[in-house]
């Protein structure tokens, strides 16, 4: 059984972000004295990426403009010293296809380099296309029948950085 504490918009350093750590901090320190358990508990962070204004989005996300790969390894670092971290639902959000893949990259180097990201979680992958939020999932990743991957860019640049990192 593994619980995991899962809230938006902390994904980088920001005053939600500060709140939450103190918090879980805090709810650790209770717990291990409670249960004797190092670490009680597992993070979710949700990795909605958007590269436009939130009037043209279903929902809210983090500006790629926060994302940084030294400062999030880091970030990601300071959050899995209370749990280990888990990318709940991460989606890229942006027209450019050169930016989606930038992106990727930092998200998911960030993650591995971090040593505490445990697992990464896609965001509807198999969202229908009539979804009012099918525009801001990661629909890049399968074709249209959902049987096979596409030998698309984000699938083919997802597998060559996670190949990167096991040779």
């Amino acid at each position: 059984l593994r619980l995991i504490y899962n809230t938006p918009l902390i994904e980088w350093d920001n005053s939600k972000a500060r709140y939450e750590l103190d918090f879980l901090a805090n709810l650790k320190e209770q717990l291990k004295k409670e249960t004797g358990i190092e670490k009680p508990f597992d993070i979710g962070m949700q990795f909605h990426i958007r590269d436009l204004p939130l009037e043209q989005m279903a929902y809210w996300g983090t500006p790629p403009d926060r994302l940084e790969k030294d400062t999030l390894t880091e970030h990601l670092k300071k959050f899995g010293e209370l749990g280990d971290i888990h990318m709940s639902e991460l989606s890229i959000f942006t027209p450019d296809k050169n930016k989606e893949l930038e992106i990727l990259h930092t998200v998911v180097e960030s993650a591995i380099e971090s040593g505490v990201c445990k697992s990464l979680t896609m965001w509807g992958p198999f969202t229908p296309s009539n979804a009012p939020w099918a525009d801001q999932t990661m629909r890049h990743l399968f074709e249209g029948d959902f049987h096979k991957p596409m030998t698309s860019y984000v699938f083919d640049e997802l597998y060559k950085i996670l190949e990167s990192y096991t040779a």
